[in-house]
């Protein structure tokens, strides 16, 4: 490894470090501090009930922020073992580990026959439930439509994709979709804090392959990324 790419990876993992246990315990004290007042809190006045309700959520929310962070770190530095990942299996435990979110938001999911690719399945699954979980969250006034499907890329790469029928979005703003803490809805609309489509494309890239969306303003997102093909990549494995 490259010493300054080297130097920068234990930087990195110092930067997870603080981020994982010096940021988080003041955090953990403000959460604490906030319940201990909840305890007691019919006795305030509506109004510092109000505050006190929000300090929780934004102290929530800023734990959940520093996570983020951290697993976004941790995708650059940790090494991991790459194996053959049936991506319908991927798929099917996504939807038990979303089906109340799905029963929920009144969703139907529906999934084409899907490739087997090379790389981490846990990382892999942690894509596809950022994916769905975004599909569900963006939804429109229909119950949302989600449809994964795959094709062929070619040179030994799959393109999977994930089509919706939610609110979509304008052209010019899925360049900056997928940066970390971007939130193209305003205000508290929609829940979240603009990770998981980070996270997703941090993942693609470390599997060496890459991530788009199509889309339009009320017309749904199809969210697209290539992965490496089993075959090809456990050929060069073997080769190599």
């Amino acid at each position: 490894m490259d010493k300054n790419v080297s130097k920068l990876v234990r930087e990195l993992e110092v930067l997870a470090y603080a981020a994982s246990h010096s940021l988080q315990s003041p955090v953990r004290g403000l959460l604490a501090g906030c319940e201990e007042l909840q305890r007691n809190a019919a006795t305030l006045p509506p109004e510092q009930r109000a505050t006190l309700e929000m300090m929780a959520s934004e102290a929530q929310r800023l734990k959940s922020m520093i996570q983020s962070m951290v697993d976004y770190i941790q995708l650059e530095t940790h090494p991991v073992t790459s194996a053959a990942v049936d991506c319908n299996e991927v798929v099917q435990t996504v939807i038990t580990m979303l089906e109340e979110d799905i029963k929920q938001a009144g969703a139907t999911v529906t999934c084409d026959r899907l490739p087997t690719v090379w790389g981490h399945y846990g990382r892999i699954t942690r894509l596809f439930a950022a994916l769905l979980q975004n599909a569900l969250k963006f939804r429109g006034k229909q119950p949302p439509m989600i449809h994964v499907s795959a094709r062929g890329a070619g040179s030994g790469w799959q393109e999977i994709s994930v089509t919706d029928n939610g609110i979509g979005m304008r052209g010019e703003d899925t360049d900056m979709l997928f940066r970390l803490f971007r939130r193209l809805q305003p205000g508290d609309a929609y829940q979240g804090h603009g990770s998981g489509l980070a996270l997703s494309r941090k993942i693609v890239e470390a599997h060496g392959g890459k991530i788009g969306v199509e889309s339009a303003t009320g017309k749904g997102c199809r969210f697209f990324f290539t992965l490496p093909d089993s075959a090809a990549a456990s050929n060069i494995q073997e080769a190599v």
